[in-house]
């Protein structure tokens, strides 16, 4: 009961008209950018994604430690390869109500306006967005600083996209998204963000 009054509450404070900022669905290639602080420096990967509007993703971070997430209104899948062919992999399984990156994106959907969610401030290529008190216990995302390739207008798009930070609760550095290539015109369907477990896996639960 308690999950689903979460899951509840967090889309009673979206903003229910689409802002035309974010299409419903699109497919992204993107290159991932976090700092570690093993190897004291920003370490970057490939990733591939699908969206689809409410709650469902899929993002696949490929490179050393590849990562597979899948995300749907139910169900959430962190999905590990094994290291080498023949061992087994392992996938943890849980409710939507864990954090997957479809909510900020599920944010978004309020495009670059003042809403329920965040205020925005925009300056040349930049927009800042913060976040509310109550959208940071949600997402636990504190605020999102995105560039565009070209100056801001009210028609930009997510597909106008140069570079994403995404600043989270307690943290100093920010995850970077570089946004190589987006497809809008997605034919996606629902069945696309359901995970089908490889039979040499091992499963845990969140």
């Amino acid at each position: 009961m308690k999950i689903g009054f979460v899951v509840i509450l967090f889309f009673a404070i979206f903003d229910a008209a689409f802002a035309g900022f974010l299409p419903k669905a699109f497919e992204a290639d993107l290159d991932q950018i976090v700092f570690s602080s093993v190897k004291n420096k920003e370490v970057k990967t490939s990733v591939s994604m699908k969206y689809m509007f409410p709650s469902n993703i899929v993002f696949d971070v490929e490179g050393q430690a590849p990562v597979t997430y899948v995300c749907n209104s139910q169900t959430t899948w962190m999905y590990n390869p094994p290291f080498i062919e023949g061992e087994k992999g392992s996938v943890k399984v849980g409710s939507s109500s864990k954090y997957c990156y479809v909510k900020l994106f599920d944010a978004l959907s309020n495009g670059l306006k003042d809403n329920n969610l965040y205020t925005v401030k925009s300056k040349n290529r930049t927009a800042h967005l913060s976040f509310l008190e109550k959208a940071r216990a949600q997402l636990n995302i504190t605020k999102v600083v995105i560039t565009f390739k070209s100056p801001i207008s009210k028609n930009s798009k997510i597909s106008d996209i140069d570079f994403m930070s995404v600043y989270y609760v307690g943290k100093n550095k920010p995850i970077k998204f570089g946004f190589k290539k987006i497809n809008t015109k997605s034919k996606l369907k629902k069945s696309d963000f359901v995970f089908s477990v490889p039979s040499n896996t091992n499963m845990s639960n969140y």
